[in-house]
């Protein structure tokens, strides 16, 4: 089904070669999904860059290096040495006040079962998907698992949306794994 920009535009074509096709109309109205269109994309930009601002100045402070996922850091722990990564996730559970579970940020249901153990203040922590500046620690033999991956929180900035796209996802798109 075409949009209603492209049936405005369509409309408006064929009043202009002479077939009245919503001619009272046509014009205010296509103007209006025109100028609606235009400003809900200037509000996406906009958002997207003030994203990209908050994530530039929580980098900064945490001097953070790049973003990482987990599966990544799952596969070779030791590769990034005590670098200061930024991880996007989320507490599945908190097992003491310094002391938590995570998985990865949701992002369409991929690597919903990669686990994180993160070390640091996490008692304030909720549900919310959040950013955390991480140093990997190794690997921490755990009751539950053989091994999980041991984190370090530097710090950690809440997302409003449950996949970071708030932060993650700027004017040009996903911020791609090994950029920041």
């Amino acid at each position: 089904m075409p949009s209603a920009v492209a049936t405005c535009a369509f409309s408006c074509a064929m009043v202009a070669v002479g077939r009245p096709i919503h001619s009272a109309i046509c014009q205010p109205t296509c103007a209006a999904q025109q100028l609606a269109t235009a400003t809900r994309e200037q509000q996406r930009v906009d958002q997207a860059s003030a994203g990209q601002a908050r994530l530039q100045a929580f980098v900064k402070a945490q001097g953070a290096s790049r973003f990482v996922n987990l599966q990544t850091l799952e596969q070779n722990p030791f590769r990034f040495g005590n670098e200061v990564l930024l991880v996007a996730v989320q507490m599945t559970e908190a097992r003491t006040p310094s002391e938590g579970v995570v998985r990865n940020a949701n992002r369409g249901g991929r690597d919903c079962c990669t686990r994180a153990l993160v070390q640091g203040d996490v008692r304030n922590w909720d549900a919310h998907s959040r950013l955390v500046a991480v140093r990997v620690k190794g690997r921490k033999s755990d009751t539950r698992a053989t091994e999980v991956l041991l984190l370090e929180a530097l710090g950690s900035q809440v997302c409003t949306e449950a996949d970071c796209e708030d932060v993650l996802r700027g004017p040009q798109g996903w911020l791609k794994e090994g950029a920041l």
